[in-house]
C-alpha cells in the first residue's frame, strides 16, 4: 500500500511530542523490546530538556545501560543499540506509524533526537481493512494494569513536572522500578563524594536483572533540593526509592541509607556504612559500600525481590505474572522440590509466550530444563531432550540480554553439561566480568568447576560468593561437602551437608549418607538413607549412573559411592 508522506511541515508543539512518543512506545514495533524503549525514552527526554549536547556515548553507556565507564572504554554496545533504535523508528513510521503527525528521528552519527510535525493525507483504508491507528488504540495493553512501566521517567519541559511514559497502558515487564535519590551531603566532606556514591550505587544496581533503575539524568532533573524524599519517587513513578545521607563521624564520614516504598513512604530497609577521611582509602571503601548495597537489595534473595514476592496477592496482569514466575523459580532454588519443579516449569513456559523478550524468564526456564537432565525431574514429560531445550532457552536469554550476567551464567551451565568445557569456562568468566558483584553467578561457576575436578579455583569462588552473600541457598554447601569428603574431612563434610539439607532434594541425603558412612556413624547413616529412600526408592543401586550423568569428578564419584555403601552396611546392622 502506498503511504502518503508529508505535504507540509509545521512547528512541533510540546504536547504533540508527548503524545507522539507515547504512541511509539505503545506500538507493536516497540512493545517487545524493553531495551529500545528505555533508550528512546532517555534520548528524547534529554533532547527536549535541552541536554542534547550531553548525549555522548559514554554518558548513555552509564545512564541507560549501567556500564561503568571508569572500568571499561568499550562502549560499542551504545552504537549498536542506537543503530537498532534508528532502524526500528524508521520501520515504525513506515508501517503502523505511517499516519503520525509527528515524526521522531535520530540522525546518523548522532545520539540526539530530531522532531518534525507534518500534515499528512491519511491513506484511505480499503474496505474491511483495519486502520493502523485503530489497531494501536485497541491493542491488548490498553486494558492492562502495569506496575513497572518505563525505567526512565520523563520530566516536564518548561514546568519542571514529570513527563512520564510509565502509564497504565504502556507495556513493560513487571520488574520493580527503583529510583536512587542523590545522596544528601550533611557532612563536611566535598560534595563530589556524595555524587560519586550515588553514581556507584546506580551503576551497580543496574547490573542486576531483578529490577529497573531510573537513570541518574532523569533523577537529577526530577530532584528538588530541600523537599521530602517521597515526591521524587512519585514524580518518577518508582516502586521504591533509595535515599541516603552523608554525616560527619569521628573517623571520617558515615553513610546512612533507607529504602522507601512509593507512594506511602514506608521504610522497609536501612543500612549504614563508615567511610574514611583519607582520599587514599575512600575510593575503595566507596566501591565496597556500593557493592554491598546493591547485593543486599537486588540479588535473588535480596530485599526487593522478597518484598515483591510477599506482596503478590491480587496482581494478575500477565506481565506481572511473568515476573512472579521468576520469583517463584528463585524460591524453588532454595529447595529443589520435584513437585514444585513441575509447577514452576509450567509457569515459566506460559511466561515465555506472554513475555517472549523477558530474558530472565528464559534463563530460569533453562535451569528448570537442566534439572530435568541432572536430577531426573519429570524427564521425558516434554518432547525433545531436556539438555537441548535448556541450551536453546539459555541462548535465547543471552540473545535478548547480551549484558546479563545471569543469562551467561546459565548458558555456561548448559555448555558444561554438553561437555563443551572451553565454551563453559569462557561464558562463565564472561558472566563474572559482566557483574563481578553477582554472588549467584560466582557460586554457580565455582560449583561446576569443583564438580569437574578443578577444586581449588571452584572452592575459592564459592567462598567468595558466600562472603558476598551471607544468606544464600543451601545448595551452595553441597560442593563444599563434596570437597570435604574428597579430603577425608568427614566431620566437616557432615557439617556442610547439614547446612545444605533441602528436604525435597535427594542429593542432600546422598551427601549426608556418604559422610556418615565414612565416619562410621550408624544413626546418622540410617536417618539419611531413610530420607533418601522416601525421595528415591532403590536409589543406592542407581547411584553411580546418576552421579555419572552429572559429569562429576571420577574420584568424587568413587568416594560418594563407597560412603553410601558403608552407610547401607551400618544401617543393616543397626
Amino acid at each position: 500500500m502506498k503511504n502518503d508522506r508529508p505535504v507540509a511541515a509545521k512547528p512541533v508543539q510540546e504536547a504533540e511530542l508527548r503524545e507522539a512518543l507515547a504512541r511509539v512506545l505503545r506500538s507493536d514495533t516497540f512493545s517487545r523490546s524493553e531495551r529500545l524503549r528505555l533508550l528512546l525514552r532517555h534520548i528524547v527526554s534529554e533532547t527536549i530538556e535541552g541536554r542534547g549536547d550531553q548525549l555522548l556515548g559514554k554518558n548513555i553507556a552509564a545512564d541507560v545501560f549501567g556500564i561503568d565507564v571508569d572500568e571499561t572504554s568499550d562502549i560499542s554496545r551504545v552504537r549498536v543499540e542506537v543503530g537498532r533504535l534508528r532502524a526500528r523508528l524508521k520501520h515504525y513510521f513506515e508501517t503502523e506509524g505511517a499516519t503520525e503527525r509527528v515524526t521522531i528521528e535520530i540522525p546518523k552519527g548522532a545520539y540526539f533526537a530530531t522532531f518534525k510535525a507534518v500534515e499528512t493525507v491519511p491513506p484511505k483504508p480499503a474496505q474491511g481493512q483495519e486502520n493502523p491507528l485503530d489497531r494501536v488504540n485497541s491493542s491488548w495493553w490498553s486494558s492492562r494494569r502495569v506496575v513497572v512501566g518505563g525505567a526512565v521517567g520523563f520530566l516536564a519541559l518548561a514546568t519542571g513536572t514529570l513527563w512520564s511514559t510509565r502509564s497504565s497502558d504502556s507495556p513493560a515487564f513487571e520488574r520493580p522500578l527503583v529510583a536512587v535519590a542523590p545522596i544528601e551531603n550533611l557532612s563536611g566532606s566535598p560534595d563530589y563524594i556524595a555524587t560519586g556514591l550515588t553514581a556507584d550505587i546506580v551503576n551497580r544496581l543496574a547490573r542486576f536483572d531483578n529490577l529497573v533503575v531510573v537513570s541518574r539524568a532523569a533523577t537529577a532533573v526530577a530532584n528538588k533540593p530541600g523537599e521530602t524524599a517521597i515526591p521524587l519517587g512519585q514524580r518518577l513513578l518508582a516502586d521504591y526509592q533509595l535515599s541516603g545521607a552523608l554525616h560527619d563521624s569521628v573517623d571520617g564520614s558515615r553513610l546512612t541509607l533507607e529504602l522507601l516504598t512509593v507512594p506511602d513512604g514506608q521504610v522497609v530497609w536501612v543500612d549504614e556504612h563508615s567511610l574514611p577521611d583519607t582520599e587514599q582509602g575512600l575510593s575503595t571503601v566507596r566501591v565496597d559500600a556500593a557493592n554491598a548495597i546493591s547485593r543486599a537489595l537486588a540479588t535473588r534473595d535480596g530485599v526487593i525481590p522478597r518484598l515483591i514476592a510477599s506482596d503478590s496477592g491480587g496482581e494478575n496482569a500477565p506481565d506481572r505474572a511473568s515476573y512472579m514466575c521468576v520469583l517463584r523459580f528463585y524460591s524453588y532454588l532454595q529447595f529443589r522440590d520435584p513437585q514444585e519443579h513441575a509447577a514452576v516449569r509450567d509457569c515459566l513456559e506460559d511466561a515465555t509466550r506472554v513475555s517472549p523478550d523477558y530474558a530472565e524468564v528464559w534463563s530460569s526456564l533453562a535451569q528448570i530444563y537442566l534439572d530435568e537432565r541432572r536430577n531426573g525431574f519429570r524427564e521425558g514429560a516434554a518432547p525433545g531432550p531436556p539438555l537441548s531445550r535448556a541450551f536453546e532457552a539459555a541462548n535465547r536469554a543471552v540473545e535478548i540480554a547480551p549484558d546479563s550476567a545471569s543469562a551467561h551464567s546459565v548458558l555456561a551451565a548448559t555448555q558444561y553439561f554438553r561437555r563443551d568445557t572451553a565454551a563453559f569456562r569462557e561464558t562463565a568468566r564472561r558472566a563474572l566480568e559482566l557483574n563481578p558483584n553477582d554472588p549467584d553467578a560466582r557460586a554457580y561457576f565455582g560449583h561446576l568447576l569443583s564438580m569437574s575436578g578443578e577444586w581449588e579455583e571452584g572452592q575459592r569462588l564459592i567462598a567468595e560468593a558466600r562472603d558476598m552473600s551471607p544468606v544464600h541457598p543451601p545448595v551452595w554447601h553441597h560442593s563444599t561437602a563434596m570437597a570435604a569428603i574428597l579430603e577425608r574431612d568427614f566431620d566437616r563434610a557432615v557439617e556442610e551437608a547439614r547446612l545444605g539439607e533441602m528436604p525435597g532434594f535427594y542429593m542432600s541425603y546422598v551427601l549426608l549418607a556418604a559422610a556418615h558412612g565414612h565416619l562410621g556413624n550408624a544413626t546418622g547413616a540410617s536417618e539419611a538413607l531413610g530420607k533418601l529412600e522416601n525421595l528415591r526408592p532403590d536409589y543406592p543401586e542407581a547411584l553411580t549412573g546418576d552421579l555419572e550423568r552429572r559429569f562429576l569428578d571420577p574420584a568424587l564419584i568413587n568416594m560418594l559411592a563407597s560412603g553410601v555403601r558403608k552407610a547401607s552396611s551400618l544401617a543393616d546392622f543397626q
